[in-house]
């Protein structure tokens, strides 16, 4: 049976939602507890704007049913076959993402491998310098990982390649890394992350 592309649009994007839901829930934590009041303006900017964009997202769709409905019933509009279609594809899109509100179960399951995949992205940059005998402990790793793929999550660039790279290199520089390792620690990891993820 196929699947309508209203509900496939909201699984992909409910997908997207949750996945920066985790990264900033364990990259603020790793921060925070990592680096407490040494936090600089711009990556605290960063998290800012996306628990903001998250909050915008969760009201919107707090408001969505009510307003589609309003929408649905404009004078003028609601007789016109391109509006019913739209508003239909629009309600449809909402229900979607509103499926997991309805299954506590399932949500936790599935922010629970949200949280479990980024925590494996960060091993990532753990274990790469570890390999390199860098001086980075595994909360620090974690916080570097998890605020690059913050700043990743709207790619200026196709694939990211050097907003990823600077961000990498910025954070590591901020934790003191030496130098040598900062580069090498970068090339290796998106390496690895760019062909693999």
């Amino acid at each position: 049976q196929p699947v309508p592309v209203a509900t496939s649009l909201s699984s992909i994007v409910l997908e997207r939602v949750l996945d920066i839901l985790a990264i900033l829930l364990l990259g603020a934590g790793f921060g925070f507890a990592l680096l407490r009041d040494r936090l600089p303006a711009w990556l605290l900017g960063s998290y800012a704007l996306g628990i903001a964009l998250l909050l915008g997202f969760g009201a919107a769709l707090l408001l969505a049913p009510p307003l589609l409905g309003w929408l649905a019933n404009l004078r003028g509009l609601a007789q016109r076959t391109w509006w019913r279609k739209g508003m239909g594809f629009l309600a449809e899109f909402v229900t979607g993402l509103r499926t997991l509100f309805g299954q506590p179960a399932a949500a936790a399951l599935v922010v629970a491998e949200s949280l479990l995949i980024w925590l494996i992205d960060a091993l990532v940059v753990w274990l790469v310098a570890s390999s390199l005998h860098a001086p980075l402990p595994l909360p620090a790793a974690a916080f570097v990982a998890l605020t690059v793929d913050v700043l990743a999550a709207v790619p200026l660039t196709p694939g990211g390649v050097g907003q990823i790279d600077a961000a990498y290199a910025a954070l590591l520089a901020l934790l003191a890394l030496p130098a040598t390792d900062v580069g090498a620690l970068v090339l290796i990891v998106r390496l690895i992350t760019y062909w693999s993820f």
